[in-house]
């Protein structure tokens, strides 16, 4: 249902601070405009801009605004609305860097890597997680062998696939973190020390690709497995 502007009720929009979409489909708003924030933005912790652009009945606030509804006037070239904003929780926790663990079959290996939570709400960073592995070789084997099969049945294909990479996998395991666990603030950005522990079927001389979960995030990760002590703890 569409609703004109021009209408005293209050624009509402909804959603994660980055794109907050509008509830109605809006009419009679015409030209460039900018949504006015709250003081309430203005402070500490909060947003330090003050005008933003409307594309598409879409606004895009800070990252970091906090959840909550505020009140704010959409200027454009022409008028002034009312506009209501109501901000949802988002929790995003992004990594740098690559992750990589080196260290002998049935060994543990550390690795640091550094968090930023890009989020609006605290991410809680575990004191331990889990990692599936799968040989890089044999995952790159799985899907060339699959697509040479003489078979055209995608349920036949999608089997294959699956079998060979069940074939092809090093074996879930576990991960701690050594340092920098708890939670982690809107904006904060920490360093975290990881300890791997290799599964003991893995091969010597072989690499391995693989997905950790670490709270709210997947996080890939790369594993060589050696056949000397370089890289290992016991």
């Amino acid at each position: 249902m569409a609703r004109a502007a021009s209408q005293p009720r209050p624009l509402e929009f909804y959603g994660p601070p980055r794109g907050l979409r509008s509830r109605e489909i809006i009419t009679g708003v015409e030209g460039r405009g900018r949504v006015r924030l709250p003081e309430s933005l203005s402070g500490a912790g909060a947003a330090p801009i003050e005008f933003l652009d409307i594309r598409r009945l879409r606004v895009r606030l800070p990252q970091h605004t906090p959840p909550g509804d505020y009140s704010a006037q959409l200027e454009t070239d022409s008028q002034s609305y009312p506009v209501a904003l109501s901000v949802e929780p988002y929790e995003s926790l992004k990594a740098s860097g690559d992750l990589l663990f080196e260290a002998r079959p049935g060994r543990a290996a550390d690795a640091e890597l550094s968090l930023s939570n890009r989020g609006n709400v605290s991410s809680d960073i575990p004191e331990s997680c889990d990692y599936w592995l799968f040989e890089q070789r044999s995952l790159e084997d799985a899907v060339i062998h699959t697509f040479h099969e003489k078979t055209a049945d995608p349920e036949k294909l999608f089997g294959i696939l699956l079998k060979r990479l069940r074939d092809a996998t090093g074996g879930r395991s576990k991960c701690r973190v050594t340092a920098g666990s708890g939670p982690l603030a809107p904006g904060a950005e920490r360093v975290v020390k990881l300890r791997a522990f290799l599964p003991k079927q893995l091969t010597p001389e072989r690499s391995y690709v693989g997905l950790m979960t670490l709270g709210p995030m997947y996080q890939g990760i790369t594993v060589h497995v050696t056949k000397n002590e370089r890289g290992s703890k016991k």
